[in-house]
């Protein structure tokens, strides 16, 4: 008995899609409650340090990232299957999820990344990093002149 976020409009009530808030308030009236208080703890900016998928793995340098996705470790596997499924579902990543920071403190290990580079790379993200697919430049001025 689960209310998980897929995204702004996915809602997962128990293993079954419920779509947005308004569906949940139409179709599962008794759950209210317990999406709104799942819902106020992720919109808590304070709670979590994440960034735009994409934007993630953009962090890692060319040469790291192939490492990477063309390694056969066990490990490096995973990594890139989560950062695959992330991307895959325009989600974000939590900069602060044990995953992602076990993962990143493997790479560490095995000589892929200095700390200093897992450093750069799990530092908090700008807007331009988690708003990615949104108008976030300014539009540009419409010609009004009419000449050529």
């Amino acid at each position: 008995m689960a209310v998980v976020f897929r995204g702004p409009d996915q809602i997962e009530i128990d293993g079954v899609s419920a779509g947005g808030i308004e569906d949940v308030i139409k179709n599962h009236p008794s759950r209210l409650p317990e999406v709104l208080t799942a819902f106020g703890v992720l919109l808590s900016p304070w709670n979590k340090r994440w960034i735009d998928a994409e934007k993630f793995v953009e962090r890692f340098t060319p040469k790291q990232a192939r490492a990477v996705y063309t390694s056969t470790d066990a490990t490096l596997v995973g990594a890139r299957q989560l950062l695959d499924s992330y991307i895959e579902a325009n989600d974000q990543v939590i900069l602060d999820d044990p995953q992602v920071t076990g993962l990143t403190a493997y790479m560490v290990a095995v000589g892929l990344l200095t700390q200093q580079e897992r450093d750069n790379v799990l530092r908090d993200s700008n807007s331009f990093e988690r708003y990615t697919g949104v108008n976030v430049m300014p539009e540009p001025e419409p010609d009004i002149g009419g000449g050529e």
